[in-house]
């Protein structure tokens, strides 16, 4: 037997043998068949079954070959030049399937024949088989008049294809897909499956994008219904005309406030966009006029006073409709008006009216009203005029007007001062007024207010000292404050007292939205400036509990300079609290320390050293930390300058969370120490 056409033999080995490989290869658009056969070939005769065949039938380079067993071989042509085909005798066969990829593989084929009967060596012989992959297909993209298709994709045989998600582009157009023509609808969206064994081309599909002509009637009635405007195609606007009593249609404007046409009714709209279109009106009549108008204090007659508590009220009208109504009102009394009804287009009016006080000024409105378009006009009715005047039953006095708060010098008058003036007559009637019963919480604008007496001071809620004075108010930027955005807010408040000094406040939002207010409390002074608020008179420092020194110093477990002296105006303590003792006032430094031991509980910690007078308990310094478990935290206060008054008291407090910590114990797993230093400046 004679081995196929197309064997590759490998090399003659001792001069007498060598072996061979045949492949042959067939192919649906799926599989691939592969049969291989491995031939010996003798020069001379051969008879031998003590051999040992190798195949390997691999993806990559050879390792350890694999064997086949023994073969049992015989060639009998013995004779002659050798190499007879009839000594080529089949020794292995073998069928391989492989699933066809969208790659064309290799397959590496080894084979190796030993120890053979007059053969004088290991016979090999190698080969490589390409295994194809399978039939593939383009798929093209066509933008079909816009731009940016994808690029082709190839489809494999029998394997689903998601077509691209990149969608084309087209002025005045949306995209809405995938046709198999240039004029079908849509047969693929993006990314969608195409699982055909064809090739494919797909043609954007578009659709024209439309916009909306919406008209309002703007103030009148009868607008059209709206109208949709194709990309690229022009649209006749409505030819219907809204109507209004008392105006002319004009045509349409692009906004409530246009007072010319943009388009006529009926015209041609080409713009490619939505648009809103208002009525534009002309008034078909006269609005109404009043002129001549003035308002004079008189007595009951009508008889001109300048301190009657009546008006004189007089005016012309004039309407183009009949029989206006014609209403007079007062700005600061309510209970001050009259009504009348006009006869005719046009009129004089002239009306007394009671019940003004002779120490105020009013505001007059008159309002003719033709059921159209009403007109308004105001004058002033002065108060009457005081040379002098004091607040009766009170300590008030104006210069110029009529005395009306308690405690003020009130001017009308251009004043001239040949010494300086302190407190209000700087400026307080120059500033926005907080009146009584005021809330300091609602005063959220950025600016200066000014408190003006102790009276309206005493009405007012969340005022740190119920003292005349200025407030001023300011946002993170110093601009006005707008609630939807600044988060933080400080106000200072400055009494007209100078044994009051200055008073300061945070306002911060919360994350949920929420205002939060804190306490209030006293600001530092230069020494400078404290010298010249504060008096000098003699002042003393002394403990208030316990009543001798030695008893503070009975902690076994402190780490700072646990030293209590007392030089002066100088002392230093433990714990407890120190009074201030004095004829009227000082200023003092104050610093601290304090050291807490945490416990098994974590959490926010913080200390305060608190001043405590006539009752009322402000901060005047704060320090907050996130302690953790069984750790120490040492809080530290730098000096910072008090004024205090006699009687007042500085004390250290410390908080777990928001609740005062009274344990004090040095001992205490979880207890805290501390010492407070105050001098006097």
């Amino acid at each position: 037997m004679a081995a196929p056409s197309g064997t590759y033999w490998g090399a003659i080995k001792g001069t007498y043998g060598r072996i061979g490989i045949y492949t042959s290869l067939s192919s649906s658009n799926v599989t691939t068949t592969l049969t291989v056969q491995v031939w010996f070939w003798s020069k001379y005769s051969v008879s031998d079954s003590a051999n040992t065949l190798y195949f390997d039938n691999l993806t990559g380079s050879l390792g350890t070959r694999t064997s086949v067993g023994s073969k049992s071989i015989s060639t009998t042509i013995a004779s002659g030049d050798g190499w007879s085909t009839s000594n080529q005798v089949l020794i292995y066969s073998n069928t391989y399937a492989y699933t066809r990829g969208t790659a064309a593989s290799t397959r590496y084929l080894y084979a190796m024949l030993s120890n053979v009967d007059r053969v004088g060596g290991d016979m090999t012989v190698s080969r490589t088989v390409s295994i194809p992959a399978r039939p593939s297909y383009t798929i093209t993209y066509n933008a079909n008049g816009g731009s940016g298709a994808p690029s082709s994709q190839t489809k494999w045989y029998d394997m689903a294809s998601t077509l691209s998600s990149t969608k084309p582009t087209r002025t005045g157009y949306s995209f809405k897909g995938w046709a198999t023509s240039t004029s079908g609808s849509v047969a693929y969206a993006p990314g969608a499956s195409y699982t055909g064994n064809a090739n494919l081309t797909l043609y954007a599909v578009w659709q024209a994008n439309t916009y909306s002509v919406n008209y309002s009637a703007n103030g009148g009635t009868g607008a059209p219904g709206s109208q949709t405007k194709t990309y690229g195609v022009s649209l006749t606007l409505s030819s219907t005309k809204p109507t209004r009593s008392g105006y002319t249609f004009k045509g349409w404007g692009t906004s409530a406030s246009s007072t010319t046409v943009a388009y006529a009714a009926g015209a041609t709209y080409t713009a490619n966009a939505s648009i809103a279109l208002f009525a534009v009106w002309e008034l078909a009549y006269v609005k109404p006029v009043i002129y001549n108008f003035t308002a004079t204090r008189c007595i009951a007659d009508g008889t001109a006073s300048d301190d009657g508590t009546y008006a004189k009220i007089s005016f012309e009208w004039k309407t183009t409709p009949s029989n206006p109504t014609i209403t007079i009102t007062t700005k600061e009394d309510a209970s001050i008006a009259a009504t009348i009804t006009g006869s005719g287009t046009s009129g004089i009016v002239s009306k007394i009216i009671g019940g003004f006080s002779a120490e105020d000024t009013y505001t007059i409105n008159v309002e003719v009203d033709d059921s159209n378009t009403p007109t308004t006009a105001f004058v002033r009715l002065n108060s009457s005029v005081f040379p002098i005047d004091f607040l009766a039953g009170g300590n008030g006095v104006a210069f110029g007007k009529s005395a009306d708060t308690e405690g003020l010098a009130d001017f009308a008058f251009d004043a001239k001062f040949n010494k300086p003036v302190y407190g209000k007559a700087l400026g307080m009637d120059r500033l926005p007024a907080i009146p009584s019963n005021s809330d300091f919480n609602n005063y959220m604008e950025t600016g200066c207010y000014a408190v003006q007496s102790n009276a309206i001071a005493a009405t007012c809620a969340n005022i740190p000292v119920a003292r005349a004075g200025r407030l001023e108010v300011w946002s993170s930027t110093g601009e006005g404050v707008r609630l939807e955005q600044w988060s933080y807010l400080r106000q200072r408040y400055i009494p007209y007292n100078s044994a009051n000094a200055v008073w300061e406040r945070e306002i911060t939002r919360s994350a949920d939205n929420v205002w939060v207010y804190y306490d209030w409390w006293q600001s530092s002074l230069t020494p400078l400036a404290a010298n010249k608020i504060y008096s000098k008179a003699a002042m003393t420092i002394s403990l208030t509990s316990p009543t001798t020194l030695g008893a503070v110093n009975t902690y076994t477990k402190v780490p700072f300079n646990n030293v209590v002296t007392t030089t002066n105006s100088r002392l230093q303590l433990v714990s407890n609290s120190i009074r201030i003792n004095g004829d009227v006032g000082g200023y003092v430094k104050v610093s601290g320390q304090t050291l807490v031991k945490c416990g098994t509980v974590a959490g926010n910690r913080h200390a305060r050293i608190q001043k405590t007078l006539n009752g009322v308990t402000t901060s005047v310094a704060w320090s907050c930390l996130y302690a953790t478990a069984s750790s120490n935290i040492v809080f530290s206060f730098a000096p910072i300058i008090v004024p205090v008054q006699s009687g007042a008291e500085l004390k250290m407090v410390y908080y777990t969370g928001d609740v005062e910590d009274a344990n004090q114990s040095g001992s205490s797993a979880n207890g805290w120490q501390s010492y407070l230093t105050v001098e006097e400046l």
